[in-house]
């Protein structure tokens, strides 16, 4: 059985966070990694043909995590009082009606974290120069303010827990995403070399 991650904040929200609270989170973040990771690995490798996958940190693991992770995201119906929270303080023009009638499900999403911890960490172990980085300088309205990144790269970091997340609502519109987890290995590893 798959254990939810269960992040001990109040709030995910960056913009919300004291400078202190987003370090706090972070730090929780980076502590959780190994933690998620074998959580993650445990979940896979007890689904019928993928009892041989392994986190081994290694590029060529990623085809087979991707087409595991495509048979496990699901949705779930959004209310309109949540598609009105998630555009509050957006762009004028951009209103509730304009978001799908779904969402992914939380242990969709806290796959996405794991994965995300885990993609981060390929990178890092075969690009020594890189590692986890923490964005909390600039303006909140940055994607990626206060949020766990992977750097340096020439153009700028990469939230790969971010970038699974728009994999898994790919999947879900398209049942599919084209290149996979080791699409969005092979893109960093391109951005890194400029």
């Amino acid at each position: 059985m798959y254990d939810i991650i269960q992040p001990p904040f109040k709030t995910l929200d960056t913009t919300e966070l004291s400078r202190t609270e987003i370090r706090d989170q972070y730090e929780w973040f980076v502590r959780v990694i190994p933690e998620r990771i074998e959580v993650l690995e445990q979940t896979v490798i007890s689904t019928k043909g993928y009892e041989e996958w392994r986190a081994s940190y290694l590029p060529g693991s990623l085809p087979q995590l991707s087409a595991w992770f495509t048979g496990n995201v699901s949705t779930r119906p959004r209310t309109h009082e949540e598609k009105v929270t998630l555009c509050a303080g957006g762009l004028p023009w951009f209103g509730p009606e304009a978001l799908a009638d779904w969402g992914l499900t939380r242990r969709t999403l806290s796959l996405c974290v794991d994965i995300g911890m885990y993609l981060g960490e390929v990178l890092i172990r075969n690009f020594p120069e890189l590692k986890w980085r923490l964005l909390s300088t600039g303006s909140k309205r940055y994607v990626d303010y206060g949020r766990p990144v992977i750097g340096p790269l020439k153009v700028y970091d990469f939230n790969p827990v971010r970038g699974v997340v728009m994999m898994a609502y790919g999947v879900a519109r398209r049942g599919y995403v084209s290149g996979g987890l080791e699409g969005l290995c092979d893109i960093q590893i391109q951005r890194r070399r400029g």
